[in-house]
């Protein structure tokens, strides 16, 4: 798996995956700080955002009149969160496996 997404290691939980949404945000964020997270976030983040004492900077989801259904937020959305709330999105001492969110900073395009 490690190979798969260019990394030196992959971690594999065996408890769902909201034990590891929580235990991802525990250990990126080390508990301190602000998160950009969508307002349509699933439970476990919420969760993990409680654990962690993190403050969460909400970004509305958009929402589709045709389809009925909420989108993630836009690449322009999360842009306009990041100019009003500047952080790091990773520690500078981050290991190597997360470290194409890194340039997500720089280039708003490349937003999923």
């Amino acid at each position: 798996m490690a190979e798969a997404v260019d990394a030196d290691k992959a971690f594999f939980s065996t408890c769902g995956s909201s034990l590891s949404v929580k235990a991802s945000i525990l250990a990126v964020t080390r508990g301190s700080g602000d998160l950009l997270i969508g307002r349509d976030a699933h439970k476990s983040v919420v969760a993990g955002l409680i654990l962690s004492g993190l403050q969460p900077r909400w970004i509305t989801p958009r929402w589709d009149q045709n389809l009925h259904i909420a989108h993630p937020p836009s690449p322009e959305d999360v842009q306009k969160m990041w100019e009003r709330y500047p952080m790091r999105l990773l520690p500078d001492h981050q290991p190597h496996p997360l470290r194409h969110l890194r340039r997500y900073r720089g280039d708003p395009q490349y937003l999923p």
